[in-house]
This record gives C-alpha cells, sequence and structure tokens, in this order.
C-alpha cells in the first residue's frame, strides 16, 4: 500500500467527518442532500460485499466497515434525527436519471459477469454521479455554507489523489483498472467545474447588488415582473438614517452614500 492511498483515505474519512460533525454540532440539516447520501451508502454497501469473506487487512476491513456505518449514520441524521431541518423542495434531483444509465452500464461493461463483479462495478460506475444532486442543489439554491464546502473540497481531492494512486500503482505494480482510473476522472472532472460554475455564480459582477438586496430584507423585490414598473428606494425607507453596509463593510468609512432616489430594475 502507498502512501497516496493512504492519504487518499484519511482524505476521505475527513470529508465525512466534516458533514457528521456540521450535522450533529448545528443540529441541522440544511444545505445538505439526503440522496446524494443515499447513493453513497448503497455504493459502499455495494462494492464491500467482499467484506464477509475476501479479506485484505485489518486497515482495508476497518476502512469499509467505517465508511459503511458512517455513510448509513449520515442518511439516519438527516431523515429520521434531525428530519424538521430537512428541506425536501431544495433536494428535487431525480436520482432514477443517475440510477438507470449506471445500472445498465454495470451490466454491459464490468470486468466479469457475476453479482458480484457486477455490484461492485455499479458501485464504482455510481460513486461518479452519487454527488450530483448535492452540486444540483447548491446550484439551484445559490446557497452553501463554508462547513459544506470544506465537504466538497475534501472529497473532491480524495478523488483527485486516488486518480494518482492508479497512476502509481499502474507504473510501480502493474496494476491498471480502467474502468476504476475512467469513472474517477468523471468525478474529478464534476468536482472542478461546479467548484468553477459556483465561483462565477457567487462572485460574479452581479453578486455585490444581491448580497446587499438579501441583507437588507429586500429579495422580494428583485422578484418583479420585468413588465412591471421599477422599484424605487428612497433614503426615506431606511430607518434612523442608517444607510446599511455591504457584506464587507466593517467600519463608518466603507458605509455607502445613496443619491435622494435610487432605481433598481430587475430582470427575472
Amino acid at each position: 500500500m502507498n502512501v497516496i492511498r493512504i492519504v487518499a483515505d484519511m482524505t476521505h474519512l475527513l470529508a465525512i467527518m466534516f458533514l457528521i460533525i456540521k450535522i450533529w454540532k448545528t443540529k441541522s440539516c440544511t444545505g445538505i442532500s439526503g440522496k446524494s447520501q443515499i447513493l453513497f451508502a448503497l455504493v459502499y454497501v455495494t462494492r464491500y460485499l467482499d467484506l464477509f469473506y475476501y479479506f485484505v487487512s485489518y486497515y482495508n476491513s476497518i476502512l469499509k466497515v467505517v465508511f459503511i456505518v458512517t455513510s448509513w449514520l449520515t442518511v439516519c441524521l438527516i431523515y429520521i434525527k434531525f428530519r424538521t431541518t430537512f428541506n425536501y423542495s431544495d433536494d428535487s434531483f431525480r436520482v432514477e436519471i443517475l440510477l438507470i444509465p449506471v445500472g445498465g452500464l454495470a451490466l454491459f461493461v464490468n470486468h466479469e459477469f457475476s453479482i458480484f463483479e457486477v455490484l461492485w462495478t455499479f458501485s464504482i460506475y455510481l460513486e461518479a454521479v452519487a454527488i450530483v444532486p448535492q452540486l444540483f442543489m447548491m446550484m439551484k439554491t445559490g446557497k452553501a455554507e463554508t462547513i459544506n464546502l470544506y465537504y466538497l473540497f475534501a472529497f473532491g481531492l480524495y478523488r483527485a489523489l486516488y486518480i494518482g494512486n492508479w497512476i502509481y500503482r499502474y507504473k510501480y505494480e502493474g496494476y491498471w483498472d480502467p474502468i476504476a482510473f475512467t469513472a474517477g476522472c468523471v468525478q474529478t472532472i464534476l468536482f472542478c467545474q461546479f467548484f468553477w460554475l459556483y465561483h462565477k455564480k457567487r462572485y460574479g459582477h452581479n453578486y455585490k447588488l444581491e448580497n446587499y438586496l438579501h441583507d437588507l430584507s429586500l429579495r422580494e423585490l428583485t422578484s418583479v415582473s420585468k413588465w412591471q414598473d421599477p422599484v424605487v428606494l428612497t433614503k426615506s425607507f431606511f430607518p434612523h438614517d442608517n444607510v446599511p453596509l455591504l457584506p464587507e463593510a466593517e467600519n463608518e468609512e466603507s458605509q455607502i452614500e445613496l443619491p435622494e432616489k435610487v432605481i433598481i430594475h430587475s430582470y427575472v
């Protein structure tokens, strides 16, 4: 076993711990996709069936048990312990769009047509796309808590490190698994694309205005149809003549001076 794989496994474990600790400390599942967690639990159950008949090492067996237990623990926290904080409407991705193609691919593209081999292949393909409901949820809501981003970053790093592990094993051990390598590359690309799109959406040129309106509790004003009259704000809107600050403002010098009348056009 090489160092790259150990670091990758520990990074994977760290990502899971980020998620569980976040849920337990905040007592909330806000911003977390329950569907993604169910898919990951399904990944580990179908992949580690060999736990009962194939022993590699204590390290390998312990990690298998840990991943299975923690994945189902996360699912239980979301759907049982803190179910009242879970927003079902935000977690709206249709998982059958992933399960059906992945199942079909596992049946036709595998190393050996046997129950355990097909299930293992299914888990490899499914893990590559299991994060999609989470990414879809975050892009849909446009919100992401810092700890959730830590979770995604650690998880993406784990997959990227595993690509390095496979390259290392091919070079020094002569081992090559095109199925696992290809699936890992697909998943890493998904993470990279997500972070690029999220960064673009969050820090684009419209972000300051959107965040500004949100802090003023005026987000509902931006839902005005483009066929309606524009929204007009005046200084009299703000109580005690206190003009609010942008999110990054930390002192009075950063305070914004509003003109007598501000017209905000909303294009929906």
